[in-house]
């Protein structure tokens, strides 16, 4: 790609060759690094009102990523920088597409059904990589198949990692009480909007709605009309009759999807659950407590990602910004 058809035209560092895909607020392209030859994905949103309008919500996503992203479940972040015209973050590239893709869409043409070993293989790591956020003190608020990126050339069997934290939310902000998310996937007590809700307990939510997806190969419920189902359980759709799933995975779909999120589990209660511990592969269940003990938290981070989006608000002309503003994200960790 040229750099005058490049979103990242100018830029010192990236060469954009190619695009990933787009949605109402960004654009995510394929890059090389021009320093180390390495392929990384960068997503863009427009400088100016579109980040001015959410501008909390950028400022998390950032802070966020930075640090979560030493975990092999959640894409790891290199970077974020101004262009000219764009925020930009910089971010490991996954090759296998979305797990949507692979389940839903014309991946899951491309295949047979997963089986229920497969199934529960991709939705172990989900579960860890979610307690992990939770740990960290993090809720990600949209837990769906399109957030969920497939690495399908690192292993024998493909990795799953968590790739979007734009509705995500720390322990230490106010409760949750906006309603974010995406339609299918919406738990009940967001659907109200009358209430503070625990946003811990709508990502078991949208977790038991991609394992219901992984077990049956379709939603539970129709996703034009999230409010069906926010009173009314038996809107929910039968599973196919030739999907055939054992007791242990329907009981934990079963209090995943309990409609009141007191009734939920949290991620520690589904990871000690006996149909997750199976054939998990060995360190799985202390990965979480090695990287937590290891992981080196930049006391400064909060305060350079801010400056870095507030920058952002402004386009190149409107303000004066140093050359290519930039905040390293890459998580600390120390020695093992």
């Amino acid at each position: 790609m040229t750099d005058a058809g490049s979103l990242l035209a100018g830029d010192s560092r990236y060469q954009q060759v190619g695009t990933l895909g787009s949605g109402a607020f960004s654009t995510v392209v394929r890059a090389r690094d021009r320093q180390t030859g390495e392929e990384v994905a960068v997503k863009l949103i427009q400088r100016g009102s579109l980040v001015a309008d959410r501008r909390l919500y950028v400022k998390r996503e950032v802070a966020y990523l930075a640090g979560l992203s030493s975990h092999p479940c959640i894409v790891s972040a290199h970077e974020a920088f101004l262009t000219s015209t764009h925020l930009c973050i910089a971010m490991e590239l996954v090759e296998g597409g979305t797990l949507f893709h692979w389940v839903l869409g014309q991946g899951a043409r491309e295949r047979p059904p997963l089986s229920v070993a497969d199934a529960r293989w991709l939705f172990q790591m989900l579960i860890i990589g979610l307690d992990f956020m939770h740990r960290r003190g993090v809720a990600n608020r949209d837990v769906k198949l399109e957030n969920l990126l497939v690495d399908s050339k690192t292993a024998q069997r493909p990795l799953l990692k968590v790739c979007d934290l734009s509705y995500s939310k720390h322990d230490a902000d106010s409760a949750a009480q906006t309603m974010v998310g995406t339609a299918a996937y919406l738990a009940p007590e967001v659907v109200r909007w009358s209430e503070h809700y625990d946003a811990k307990k709508v990502d078991v939510w949208g977790a038991g709605i991609v394992l219901y997806v992984l077990l049956y190969g379709q939603l539970p419920f129709e996703p034009s009309r999230p409010d069906i189902f926010a009173e009314h359980d038996e809107r929910r759709r039968p599973p196919p009759p030739d999907r055939q799933v054992d007791a242990g995975a329907e009981e934990l779909l079963a209090i995943m999807l309990a409609r009141h999120p007191a009734q939920r589990p949290t991620m520690q209660q589904i990871i000690d659950h006996p149909w997750f511990q199976a054939d998990l592969p060995p360190g799985a269940l202390t990965l979480n407590d090695e990287l937590l003990t290891r992981t080196v938290d930049d006391p400064s981070l909060a305060d350079r990602v801010s400056a870095l989006v507030d920058a952002a608000c402004y386009t190149g002309t409107d303000h004066h910004l140093p050359d290519r503003m930039t905040v390293n994200l890459r998580a600390g960790l120390a020695p093992p």
